[in-house]
C-alpha cells in the first residue's frame, strides 16, 4: 500500500461515513436508538464503534501506539 491508496481509501471512509450520518440525522430518536439484532445493538451502537475506530487509528498514526488497552 502506498500514500496514495491510503488517501483514496481515508476519502472513501469519509464519504461513507458521511452519508451514513446524513441517513441516521434523519431518523427519529426512537429508530436511532432502537435495538437491532447487530454486531453493535444499535445504529447508535454502530456509529460509536465507527468513532472510536476512527481514534485508535489517529492515535497508531499519530503516536504509534493504542489509546487505551482492552
Amino acid at each position: 500500500m502506498n500514500k496514495n491508496d491510503l488517501l483514496l481509501l481515508s476519502d472513501y471512509s469519509r464519504w461513507a461515513t458521511d452519508k451514513l450520518l446524513d441517513a441516521a440525522a434523519r431518523l427519529p430518536p426512537e429508530k436511532f436508538a432502537a435495538s437491532h439484532r447487530t454486531t453493535y445493538g444499535s445504529l447508535r451502537g454502530i456509529l460509536v464503534h465507527i468513532l472510536v475506530s476512527y481514534q485508535v487509528w489517529l492515535f497508531r498514526c499519530r503516536d504509534g501506539n493504542m489509546p487505551f488497552t482492552f
